[in-house]
């Protein structure tokens, strides 16, 4: 085992969990804030429903660009220091959409910004959790730490009835730029010097990593997130077309927000109680998430609130809980090389991001919503299927001895 992956057993705690929760759901706010307060945003900035699909594909396209590069340079000059000079610029932005932006090509340009930063950022907090967290504790960690993104969205629903209806959709965001400034003030500073990138003491470039079944698994979350994006997205402007208040619609994403953060924790949790079968069980809730889409294009074609409520309820708050333990299983297979592992399959999450909301706005604009709903069960379901594809050969990888990190040997890809 490398000196880093051992010395995670000796450091980590509540603060490390609370510190990456609260940076995740601060670099997650601008997409979902976007989403939720879409119909104040467009009233105010005058576009329709297929330039708002492109305005939050912009956020995913920056952050799919900066995936890759950022997990390398976060294993290149250490995890803390990228979160700390990511937060600042992340600040900035926030504050410029409060108080500058006034057309929709700025807005496409600044969420362009905020997704370079945020993919920079993700890799950053997986190489801090790994490094700091002990082992046993590590899928509650990575469950904390991506229900931060469900928890954006469930703030940014809560925005529409407390914040965009009362003092306007601007104020979101100013109060989004207080949360990462004061976030900032927790993260703790860089044991290494940057000197000590040169020296080989913050990470090996030359670790070697199962790519082609990163790959594979990085075609499943950009499936998964196709669907979750899309409906992230255009949820408030469903819910109100399908009958419901724009208050109504902001506090069921809320709700299912919440049930995402709750989804996420608890499977974490089980991952340290069960250390197998993980990419199993993510199967299993994207399966379950795509029968919520059948919900949503049921309560499409029938006017029923109730199920447009229980579809949400179902393909976001199931249907998107996997992500914490995706991450943890990849990490987990990768424990030498967890910013680069993440790097690649985050990819495949951030392309699958565009591509979302760009079809569920092509769909509505040119079909319907029952359409959109439609494509992205389905999206779901190869999702499942590939999560399953790629543990295959995870598990194949090990078994011929190519293992990526120390951990590996002992802990095999059928840990997934």
């Amino acid at each position: 085992m490398s000196p880093l992956a051992t010395a995670a057993t000796r450091r980590g705690g509540p603060r490390d969990f609370a510190i990456s929760a609260i940076i995740g759901t601060v670099a997650s706010l601008p997409v979902f804030l976007v989403g939720t307060l879409a119909l104040e945003i467009r009233k105010s900035l005058h576009f329709g429903p297929d330039m708002l699909g492109i305005t939050v594909a912009a956020y995913y396209l920056g952050a799919a660009v900066a995936s890759l590069p950022g997990g390398r340079l976060s294993e290149h000059i250490g995890g803390i220091r990228v979160m700390r000079n990511s937060v600042l610029l992340l600040t900035v932005l926030l504050l410029t959409i409060n108080f500058a932006v006034n057309s929709l090509a700025a807005l496409i340009v600044v969420m362009v910004l905020c997704g370079l930063i945020g993919g920079v950022l993700q890799p950053a907090l997986n190489l801090f959790l790994a490094r700091r967290v002990t082992p046993g504790s590590q899928g509650l960690a990575f469950g904390i730490k991506q229900a931060a993104i469900p928890l954006s969205s469930a703030l940014g629903g809560m925005a529409v009835p407390v914040i965009a209806l009362t003092i306007g959709w601007r104020q979101a965001f100013g109060a989004a730029a207080v949360i990462a400034i004061v976030s900032y003030a927790f993260i703790p500073k860089p044991r290494h010097a940057l000197s000590d990138s040169k020296s080989g003491i913050l990470a090996d470039s030359n670790i070697r990593i199962p790519k082609g079944a990163l790959m594979v698994l990085a075609g499943a979350i950009a499936f998964g997130m196709l669907a979750a994006s899309g409906l992230s997205s255009f949820w408030v402007t469903f819910a109100v077309q399908s009958h419901l208040s724009k208050a109504a619609a902001g506090w069921v994403a809320g709700i299912a927000g919440m049930l995402t953060v709750a989804a996420r924790i608890l499977v974490g949790l089980f991952a340290d109680k069960k250390q197998k079968r993980h990419f199993v069980t993510i199967s299993s809730m994207l399966f379950t998430g795509a029968a919520g889409y059948v919900m949503l294009f049921a309560g499409e074609r029938t006017e029923e609130s109730w199920l447009v409520v229980a579809g949400m309820v179902t393909a976001l708050g199931i249907g998107w809980g996997w992500n914490g333990l995706f991450n943890y299983a990849v990490v987990k297979n990768c424990a030498d090389a967890p910013a680069r592992a993440t790097g690649i399959t985050q990819v495949g999450g951030r392309l699958g991001a565009v591509i979302g909301p760009l079809v569920v706005g092509f769909s509505v604009s040119h079909g319907s919503f029952g359409l959109a709903w439609i494509i992205c069960g389905i999206s779901m379901l190869l999702a499942g299927a590939l999560m399953l594809v790629g543990r295959r050969l995870l598990i194949k990888h090990n078994r011929e001895g190519l293992d990526c990190s120390a951990e590996a040997l002992i802990a095999s890809a059928s840990t997934g």
